[in-house]
């Protein structure tokens, strides 16, 4: 019964381990209106908690993307946001800023997270951004 405990115990470890080693570290991100190129974000963890703060600008800095708030794996495709995203592109909405909880997935083989309420940030109809966070 011992080694049945154990076992658990070291699978619970290396799945943490996994989880912990895809997502803490310095990735790129952003928005595809802005056209210069990605951003970084870092992702680092205190305790159980992840946070995440990233800044994306065009090379004139005119237009940028800054995220920052904390993160939760809800699964390895499935990441819960909660925190600040706050854009600026002249092509589409000007400037937005939404403070809250959001959803970023990856599906199939995709090597990125996507921003999943994307009309939240902008009119759909207009722009609808695609934000995000590669692996």
């Amino acid at each position: 019964m011992k080694w049945l405990l154990l076992i658990f115990i070291a699978n619970t470890i290396c799945a943490q381990t996994k989880k912990d080693s895809l997502l803490i570290g310095t990735k790129k991100f952003g928005v595809q209106f802005i056209y210069d190129g990605y951003g970084k974000l870092k992702i680092s963890k205190q305790g159980k908690i992840y946070s995440i703060k990233g800044e994306q600008y065009s090379k004139l800095k005119d237009e940028y993307c800054i995220i920052d708030g904390t993160l939760e794996a809800l699964t390895p495709a499935s990441l819960k946001f909660n925190g600040q995203i706050k854009l600026l592109t002249k092509d589409c909405c000007g400037e937005v800023i939404k403070n809250g909880n959001f959803t970023f997935v990856s599906s199939g083989k995709r090597k990125f997270w996507r921003l999943q309420e994307r009309s939240e940030l902008c009119d759909e109809y207009k722009c609808c951004y695609y934000l995000d966070i590669f692996k």
